[in-house]
């Protein structure tokens, strides 16, 4: 049920590559990732965007004001790095058709934030926070949480990162990178 032109452009691949198995009986996989992210991140989601933000604060680049957008979020975080190797491990089965996969650290935007202000040298209480409207979607989703029951029937997944060493990584990537 898309609720943006990404997830619409999302489904309709799903679709292509289910046809294109169907019709030119290919063996197709399909995998759906929810929320992996890590260092590198170029695209600004809402770690990265805060990540970015922190650093430039601790280097005086910007002033002690942070805008905020849907902070109660919730998403079901994996590294990109562990998330790669889930892909691997679908290919070397060579197994086929849909598979969600997803990582196990359920956590909000507000506390993914929180955590990076944890791990920054700057105080929470002398950041002046406020609602950015431009940071608010139209439309969102307040949770997203993926079954990734068949995923696990068939592969055991494995963890080399986890939500902090993530989060740490994203941020130290931007304090390299502004």
């Amino acid at each position: 049920n898309p609720i943006n032109p990404y997830g619409i452009g999302k489904v309709g691949a799903d679709f292509l590559g289910q046809l294109y198995g169907k019709y030119y009986d290919l063996r197709i996989l399909i995998t759906r990732m929810f929320s992996h992210t890590g260092p590198k991140r170029t695209m600004l989601s809402a770690e990265c965007f805060y990540a970015k933000y922190i650093a430039e604060m601790e280097k005086g680049k910007r002033e002690l004001k942070m805008p905020l957008g849907n902070m109660k979020s919730i998403r079901t975080w994996r590294d990109v790095r562990d998330a790669v190797k889930d892909y691997y491990e679908l290919y070397k089965q060579q197994k086929t058709g849909i598979y969600n996969i997803s990582g196990n650290s359920v956590k909000s935007i507000q506390e993914v934030l929180d955590y990076m202000l944890s791990i920054s040298n700057l105080k929470k209480k002398d950041i002046e926070f406020y609602i950015d409207n431009s940071l608010l979607r139209k439309i969102d989703v307040d949770i997203q949480l993926a079954d990734i029951t068949k995923f696990k029937q068939v592969i055991i997944q494995k963890k080399d990162y986890t939500f902090e060493e993530t989060m740490n990584d994203i941020l130290n990537y931007w304090r390299g990178n502004v």
